[in-house]
């Protein structure tokens, strides 16, 4: 079988679809490695995937759309609570470290930091959940290059940079990581660490195939509970948020929150369940949420 991979010029990316065409590879495709440049990479400041903008995955998606890519490969946080129409999420491969990590020129620890530092984010939901820590810190949007947020910190245009742990392991680049912040204290944005693998919703010898070769089970049963998660919060409006699931022996665990992009009206919460109920719990912790932010 061949295969022909779509995904974005950016280099993290291009390691993300590397390593998917190697597990087609492993399965007896024949896999080629298509490119596509997207207006994200463009911008000067990083954008999350939240509310619908496709600014990491639109042309990519086209692509696949008009039959000329079989698959595309998206960092699972990229992509918007509703899929295009005829795309199917085919496999989630196995998701590394989700964690926000820590990296510093000023100190060792985030609760090391002074008041007022310097700190360098991208997306949405790390600056809320910074504020909400009352030290007063001195939020820098940033964009998500991973190695232009490294030369950031040695470089002393910030003081630290929050990012997501599994890009810098996928780069290489993990020695960096002074410290990976605990997932109830940080949470991370919805996917993070994960990896989408999309495929025409028509295309059932492929979803079959691509299932075989590339899903992980409890991978793909965190996001099922993120996802859901993400679909009903993006009803509440003016919201930012974030959810970490993760399985469990008791069976599936997810902890969110929700805010005001300036921090107000902050609220967190968890669930945790059966994991045959993996979507439904994620529906109903971003009810919870959803309740709290309004009375806030």
């Amino acid at each position: 079988m061949k295969i022909t991979i779509g995904a974005r010029t950016a280099k993290v990316s291009l390691v993300y679809a590397k390593s998917v065409a190697k597990l087609l590879e492993t399965a007896g495709a024949e896999v080629k490695l298509k490119p596509i440049p997207v207006i994200g990479d463009s911008l000067d400041v990083g954008l999350a995937g939240q509310r619908g903008v496709h600014v990491f995955t639109k042309e990519i998606d086209e692509a696949l759309a008009k039959g000329e890519i079989d698959l595309a490969v998206h960092d699972m946080s990229h992509l918007a609570a509703t899929l295009p129409p005829n795309v199917s999420i085919a496999a989630v491969p196995a998701r590394l470290d989700p964690s926000e990590a820590f990296l510093s020129n000023k100190a060792k620890r985030l609760a090391a930091l002074p008041k007022g530092a310097r700190i360098g984010v991208a997306g949405a939901s790390r600056a809320p959940q910074l504020a909400h820590m009352g030290r007063d810190f001195q939020i820098m949007s940033i964009i998500t290059d991973a190695e232009a947020n490294l030369r950031a910190v040695s470089d002393g245009a910030a003081d630290a940079v929050i990012m997501s742990s599994a890009e810098l392991m996928r780069l290489g680049v993990a020695k960096a990581i002074l410290e990976r912040l605990p997932l109830d204290k940080l949470i991370p944005a919805v996917g993070q660490g994960a990896l989408a693998v999309e495929v025409r919703s028509d295309r059932k010898d492929l979803i079959k195939f691509v299932a075989a070769a590339c899903h992980h089970p409890a991978s793909g049963v965190s996001m099922k509970a993120e996802r859901a998660f993400l679909k009903a919060i993006s009803q509440a409006a003016g919201a930012v948020f974030a959810a970490n699931a993760e399985v469990v022996p008791s069976g599936l665990s997810i902890v969110g929150f929700v805010s005001r992009s300036e921090g107000s009206g902050f609220a967190s919460d968890k669930e945790g369940g059966k994991i045959e109920e993996a979507a439904e719990l994620g529906k109903r912790l971003a009810e919870k949420l959803f309740k709290k932010f309004q009375a806030n």
